[in-house]
């Protein structure tokens, strides 16, 4: 999807000219860096130009940014990230009222969602008391167990432990627009060691 560089229209009402002018001196910097992204991305150089839509929105809050932001995020594989800001992207044009923007945001939304694969992590049937399973580094909550979530297509790590158990841990490969399904099953009881008294 391609989006243009744009140059704000001038704004009409004394409510707006005051939001304007509070962020004028942002304004020149957000341009250039919008306009220094999207010649990167149209360059095909997208790891280099999201830095500067990042920058340009920061600078500036537009949907045009966020869009080209989302844009550059899903052809680089990051799908969750895009997802969220073509999200903010289109809420800030519809706030604007830019129809046409809006339009664009759902477009890569539609295009987002057939992409982004799905991670399922339920507890298994018979699972001790107290066990809990952490995906990439993030402990799940109740609600997260047993919904599909959005995540990068790749690998992602699955451990699930229990007091008394051993942990166990398993890799999930997720392709793009697929889904998958795991069960958190800690490992087998521990053992006392005699001699030390501690578990192993």
């Amino acid at each position: 999807m391609r989006l243009s560089v744009f140059v704000p229209a001038a704004v009409a009402t004394a409510t707006s000219l005051t939001a304007f002018a509070s962020q004028a001196a942002d304004v020149p910097s957000a341009l250039d860096e919008l306009t220094t992204g999207y010649a990167l991305k149209q360059a095909g150089r997208c790891p280099e130009a999201i830095p500067h839509f990042l920058a340009s929105y920061r600078a500036d809050p537009k949907p045009k940014s966020l869009l080209n932001l989302a844009d550059c995020e899903a052809q680089v594989g990051e799908l969750v990230s895009a997802r969220g800001h073509a999200t903010e992207g289109r809420d800030l044009a519809r706030q604007e009222n830019d129809t046409e923007l809006a339009g664009v945001a759902d477009q890569q939304l539609a295009a987002i969602d057939k992409r982004l694969p799905r991670l399922t992590v339920r507890l298994a049937t018979g699972a001790p008391a107290g066990t809990v399973a952490v995906r990439d580094g993030s402990l799940l909550s109740g609600a997260q167990l047993g919904a599909p979530m959005p995540l990068n297509p790749g690998v992602h790590h699955v451990v699930a432990t229990a007091p008394g158990h051993a942990q166990r841990e398993l890799n999930v490969t997720l392709a793009e627009g697929a889904d998958a399904e795991v069960e958190a099953q800690p490992g087998p009881p521990l053992t006392m060691n005699a001699s030390s008294g501690e578990r192993e």
